[in-house]
């Protein structure tokens, strides 16, 4: 989802990204967002799986789990890097989805016929889910 930001002199769009796994606020690759601002924390719908890809989580859809994360205003020049760095299309697809609260944002979805791993994080929480996994 795009909104106007309005700045001095012209308008400048930026997008709402839902954010679950390692780009998360003390997770590994959090320094790529670390510039963006934190809207909220969110939940998407009961309509995912998060997949455990090693370093990294996985996001696909047909699922049955709601996935916990963050919300960030995101610029264009970020959305670009972002991008790149989810190796958007090729790998992670960016996709509008409906959060918990009836809001629709962006994420990056994983196909599920790309998976090579099977091992879901049933409480739908990354950042847990690696904690309790270091232990």
């Amino acid at each position: 989802m795009k909104s106007e930001v309005l700045w001095p002199g012209k308008a400048v769009s930026s997008s709402k990204i839902f954010i679950y796994g390692s780009l998360l606020e003390d997770c590994c690759n959090h320094h790529v967002i670390a510039s963006a601002k934190k809207l909220f924390d969110a939940q998407t719908k009961a309509e995912y799986d998060l997949i455990d890809l090693g370093e990294y989580p996985a996001l696909v859809s047909g699922g049955v789990t709601s996935v916990k994360g963050s919300v960030y205003e995101i610029s264009p020049d970020l959305l670009a890097v972002l991008d790149e760095f989810e190796d958007h299309p090729d790998m992670y697809r960016r996709t509008d989805i409906e959060l918990l609260d009836g809001q629709i944002v962006q994420t990056y979805l994983f196909p599920r016929r790309l998976l090579w791993a099977q091992t879901p994080v049933d409480s739908g929480d990354w950042r847990a889910y690696v904690i309790a996994r270091q232990t």
